[in-house]
């Protein structure tokens, strides 16, 4: 009977792993805050670049359908620089979170050892830390100079800054979820390792900022993301 068990236990094993891949990737980011800034003067809303980075777990379901799901770490950042009579002035934010995206991925072609998948799903994010750097003007620190037009004018130096952001329990969310879709391009390199490139665009439905204020503003996340990575297969395949 024990020989049966452990038999039992060894195919059972063996059929999970059949189906079953891990992997690892690091990309570039591209945010966009989606947000209302028509109440400040001379400022443009631009985005922000950085890094994404994690670990994939994926499930074979069948031959043209396969299911993931990724523990992400990567950046939403974005600035707001003030333009015209402000010129200088500038404020950018970087913010990391920790990403679990929930992925369904279908085969839409294949050729050889190289496949191309279209990815829908959805995911949650948790906003782990938040900085913020930039210049303003120094009121406490301003000269005279005489302008092109021969008047005397009192200018402020510019300042830098930078602090850690913090988090407030009445005005931010700090959980964001949304709808994901992509494509991979995968290549399989032999019957353990294959090679990966990806794009995805996330949408978070929900606002990082919490409606605490009579006409509060809301401010959307909108990520794009270009990874490349590795996968592992815990079967040969043929």
């Amino acid at each position: 009977m024990r020989q049966i068990y452990i038999l039992l236990c060894f195919f059972i094993i063996k059929s999970l792993n059949a189906q079953y891949s891990i992997g690892v990737f690091s990309g570039y980011t591209n945010n966009h805050l989606q947000t209302n800034i028509s109440n400040r003067l001379f400022t443009e809303n631009k985005n922000g670049n950085s890094f994404s980075t994690g670990l994939i777990f994926k499930y074979a379901y069948k031959n043209k359908i396969q299911l993931l799901t990724e523990l992400d770490l990567l950046q939403k950042n974005y600035s707001f620089v003030r333009k015209g009579i402000y010129e200088g002035i500038f404020a950018n934010y970087r913010n990391t979170y920790l990403q679990l995206p929930v992925i369904i991925e279908y085969k839409l072609l294949q050729n050889s050892k190289w496949e191309l998948w279209v990815d829908v799903g959805f995911f949650v994010s948790y906003w782990v830390d938040g900085n913020i750097k930039g210049v303003i003007s120094n009121v406490f620190d301003s000269y005279y100079a005489v302008d092109a037009t021969g008047v005397m004018t009192n200018y402020l130096r510019f300042t830098d800054y930078s602090q850690k952001y913090t988090f407030s329990h009445l005005k931010d969310n700090r959980f964001e979820a949304g709808p994901l879709v992509g494509i991979t391009s995968m290549y399989q390199l032999n019957n353990r390792y294959s090679f990966f490139v990806n794009t995805r665009f996330y949408l978070s439905i929900i606002s990082q900022q919490k409606n605490y204020s009579i006409s509060q503003i809301m401010q959307y996340n909108q990520t794009s993301v270009i990874s490349a990575g590795c996968m592992f297969n815990f079967h040969k395949k043929n």
